[in-house]
């Protein structure tokens, strides 16, 4: 049986292209609502993958509310159209780095910024710092006019503002960007995500209720030289988003 490949240049982790073609498979009809996607057994044979790499594109399915996975009777197609549950699953720089080819900047605004004291407590930049300041929706590439994934601010420090010409071009990460054109390279990604409610404004730019519970992500892009080049402001609504990550100990020496 020969194995059938999957689409070429689509990036990222195997898991996160085997779960694009399945998606893609269920919404042209390959596999009908309240049917049953092939066992991991097929999947595996049909595709050459670790059973590993089946069973998280299968996990990556269900976070978008496509499937419904049961021991003993098998994963189950629940809709042809994901219910866009925002799933993140990283475990290097390398995965982060795909969340911005996973949606596309929509409305931006660009303005040039110089840190106040209230700005620079809330990027952790020095007061006085001079950004190219982009803001906008992100949309799912899959599903480009359906309902945003979040609203984003991108910080991106002035030295490197000559990027901006190439923005919104496509989905390519801002970082990837300023990597190609200045040969600065995020060697470590920090982040944090804090429990907040919606301000008005952006709430309604995402559907939401004003006050309604969100989460804000944070991510600092840094250099070999320790200092943050990008810095991202994202604030996406609680009930559409999950952060899984996966941890092992460095081996003994």
């Amino acid at each position: 049986m020969a194995i059938a490949s999957l689409p070429k240049g689509s990036g990222g982790p195997r898991y996160m292209a085997l779960a694009r073609q399945l998606a893609k498979e269920i919404r042209k009809g390959k596999y009908p609502v309240d049917t049953l996607l092939p066992t991991e057994a097929e999947l595996t044979t049909k595709y050459g993958l670790s059973r590993f790499t089946v069973r998280e594109a299968i996990r990556q399915l269900q976070s978008q509310g496509l499937v419904l996975r049961r021991q003993g009777v098998g994963t189950r197609v629940l809709t042809e159209e994901p219910i866009h549950h925002f799933l993140q699953s990283r475990n290097s720089v390398e995965e982060v780095l795909q969340y911005g080819v996973q949606s596309l900047l929509k409305e931006m605004a660009m303005t040039k910024v110089k840190a106040d004291a209230g700005l620079a407590e809330r990027i952790r930049c020095a007061e006085g710092e001079k950004f190219l300041k982009i803001e906008g929706l992100r949309m799912p590439v899959d599903n480009p006019s359906g309902l945003p994934v979040c609203w984003t601010e991108i910080f991106v420090l002035s030295e490197f503002a000559g990027i901006k010409d190439q923005v919104g071009r496509g989905n390519v990460l801002i970082a990837n960007l300023i990597e190609d054109r200045y040969d600065k390279r995020a060697i470590e990604i920090h982040q944090d995500i804090t429990a907040v409610s919606f301000p008005g404004d952006i709430a309604q730019k995402l559907g939401v209720r004003s006050g309604s519970p969100g989460l804000l992500v944070r991510r600092w892009y840094m250099g070999s030289d320790d200092r943050a080049f990008e810095i991202t402001v994202s604030l996406h609504p609680g009930e559409s988003f999950s952060y899984s990550m996966r941890m092992r100990r460095d081996a003994e020496t």
